[in-house]
């Protein structure tokens, strides 16, 4: 056994001092027992002198320092552990001595390569330090901090807002969902109270709510009881929330965490689904449901009206008994085209009522598929078209009637025709051939008898002989207008350029009539003869009725897209508003026929010929100033031979 006395033995703690003589410090204990005693304990403890020298260290030093104590007693700590030079351990001996106070600290030790806790206790001598392993209490530690970071990382992961208060309400815990739904920031949250974040109306109700849940032995339970609640963001919106809470006391005191979800969207999904169950049963049209088995999972009032079964009667049925036996193979077809992901919509077919009836209806098919996207099932919408069919029967009952009017009419209309060939003949032939002769007669009187004819005489004979003149021109208008539409048309392409020129020469305007033809006509399909006929009625009627002393004619024409239009624009008297229809009809004339040689057929032969060509005509007319007739032409001659 080391001997040890009591100038060489630190004072080690109170308990080993006679507190009646503090001002020795005497032990109250022999130094063999002060000896068995420091070797007992648990701790490890070793003494040094001011000069930093151990003179003491028990077993358990040893064992933790790796030294035995013959080694260390009269060394000097910091040349045997030269590592601890600049340490804490190293600060806080020092200030311990020099301060002569007691310090307590923990550090890592680089020398014993591990955690320790050290007490260090200033003697009459030096200093007394007791240190023990803290290694384990650092991995505790350690875990508990790895876990308040993972926990702390979940929580502010969490899609729900998490937020904790205290047995007061005050937050001490508000997490990032929280400021995202709330959009409030956990700094300014944290010591708020958490009715902050809720309608004024549930502060009451919340607060007894949870007062009694903590009077409970409860740990977790959904926040029920107050029905529907809402949210409140810092913006003052509310929006329907989701809720539950737990308890947990720690310290004394109780804290409550509740997990908040904001359900706008499912409570959205939800209305949309409510109205669109309302739509499908209320809906006139058949909803109906099957498994790709063909079993009916659903069955709306719809179905039930068109088809007369009740819900109770067909849901767990096959869906044939709506299908009479010819028309089986549609459910085959329908299933392929569902399965390569064909549409199927509005597919007319017929179908069976509960008392045996059939009835016409309207098919649209949809897929059901999972939430993995496989297809389950099959949604059909049927709509009873029965009227429908009905009508269209009827139709076409009256398409076939009204095809044998029109066939009894075209027979009709063809022995017209033939009589009108006949008419024409008649008038070619029996009404010219006197019209002849009482022109060649008034000509032989005003020859023969131009010295008995006084003026008066003279001038009566030409009224006749000018009567009859234009009397044989109505009669060669009526044969042209009738032709038209009843005489195959010679349809061909030609020069505009060269045909207007030519009726232009033709008509031998005076020269006190300008007549300007735009560059460039373009070529046209039809029959040429009768285009030739518009041009001259057009230009020829602008001549005829020109009132100013210096008249202006222009020809011009314009490409729009799928016609040419043509414009023959005069300076002459123009036309009032309440004749533009008019003149277009046969026989009809703005002046005295005797004022000027009209037949009043020129405007009725422009337009009958122009429609023939799938064209239109129209004017424009300021009285005083001037007329602009337009008529259209096709570009292509399929336009122009295609049939009504």
């Amino acid at each position: 056994m080391h001997q040890i006395d009591d100038h060489s033995l630190p004072t080690v703690q109170e308990p080993l001092l006679d507190p009646s003589d503090s001002a020795n410090n005497r032990l109250i204990i022999s130094p063999d027992q002060a000896f068995e005693l420091l070797e007992s304990i648990s701790e490890a403890f070793y003494g040094l002198d001011e000069g930093w020298r151990f003179i003491y260290l028990n077993h358990k030093a040893e064992q933790l320092l790796g030294r035995k104590r013959e080694a260390l007693i009269g060394k000097n700590i910091w040349e045997i552990f030269p590592e601890m030079m600049d340490t804490q351990a190293h600060q806080e001996m020092h200030r311990a001595l020099a301060e002569h106070r007691t310090v307590r600290f923990e550090t890592f030790s680089i020398e014993l390569n591990y955690w320790v806790e050290v007490e260090v206790y200033p003697t009459r001598i030096g200093l007394s330090v007791n240190f023990h392993d803290i290694a384990l209490r650092k991995q505790a530690e350690n875990l508990v901090q790895e876990s308040k970071v993972r926990l702390t990382g979940i929580i502010n992961a969490a899609m729900d807002a998490i937020i904790t208060v205290d047995d007061d309400l005050y937050i001490v815990m508000f997490n990032h969902a929280a400021e995202t739904m709330f959009h409030f920031k956990s700094g300014e949250a944290v010591g708020d109270s958490l009715e902050r974040f809720m309608p004024t109306r549930y502060h009451g109700a919340h607060h007894d709510h949870i007062w009694d849940f903590g009077l409970t032995d409860i740990t977790t339970e959904r926040i029920e009881t107050l029905g529907g609640i809402s949210g409140l963001r810092s913006d003052g919106q509310e929006f329907p929330i989701e809720a539950s809470i737990s308890q947990i006391e720690a310290e004394g005191k109780k804290y409550f965490t509740v997990i908040l979800r904001d359900v706008t969207e499912r409570k959205q999904a939800e209305q949309g689904l409510a109205r669109l169950a309302a739509i499908v049963t209320s809906s006139n049209d058949a909803i109906i449901s099957q498994t790709l088995d063909r079993t009916i999972t659903s069955w709306n009032q719809g179905a039930e009206r068109i088809f007369g079964y009740s819900a109770d009667e067909v849901i767990g049925k096959l869906i044939t008994i709506l299908i009479p036996p010819h028309k089986l193979d549609e459910e085959a077809e329908f299933l392929q085209k569902i399965y390569a992901d064909e549409t199927v919509k509005h597919f007319d077919t017929i179908r069976l009522k509960k008392d045996g009836s059939e009835v016409f209806v309207s098919v649209s098919l949809a897929a059901l598929k999972d939430s993995q996207g496989k297809i389950v099932g099959i949604t059909k919408i049927a709509q009873n078209i029965t009227e429908r069919k009905q009508a269209e029967a009827k139709i076409q009952e009256l398409n076939e009637h009204l095809e044998q009017q029109v066939q009894a009419r075209t027979g009709q209309l063809l022995a017209v025709n033939k009589n009108l060939d006949s008419f024409a003949y008649v008038v070619s032939h029996d009404l010219k051939a006197p019209l002849r002769g009482i022109t060649q007669l008034a000509s032989w009187l005003a020859a023969d008898y131009a010295e008995s004819l006084d003026d008066e005489g003279r001038n009566m004979l030409n009224l006749v002989v000018g009567r009859t003149k234009r009397m044989h021109e109505m009669i060669e208008g009526i044969l042209q207008y009738s032709r038209i539409g009843r005489v195959k048309e010679n349809l061909t392409k030609f020069d505009l350029n060269r045909l207007v020129a030519d009726v232009v020469d033709l008509l031998a305007a005076p020269e006190s009539i300008a007549i300007t033809v735009a560059a460039d006509l373009p070529m046209v399909y039809g029959d040429e003869i009768r285009i030739r006929q518009v041009f001259q009625n057009l230009i020829g009627n602008a001549i005829k009725y020109m009132d100013k002393p210096i008249g202006k004619i222009g020809v011009r024409w314009s490409d729009q897209q799928t016609n040419w239009q043509f414009a023959i624009a005069d300076t002459g008297p123009g036309i009032a508003p309440q004749y533009h229809e008019k003149i277009f009809q046969i026989f009809q004339t703005l002046a005295p026929r005797d004022e000027v040689k009209s037949t009043g057929i020129g405007l009725a032969l422009v337009e009958k010929i122009v429609q023939l060509h799938k064209g239109r005509v129209w004017l424009e007319s300021i009285e005083g100033q001037g007329t602009t007739f337009y008529f259209t032409l096709p570009k292509t001659m399929e336009e122009i031979s295609h049939e009504e």
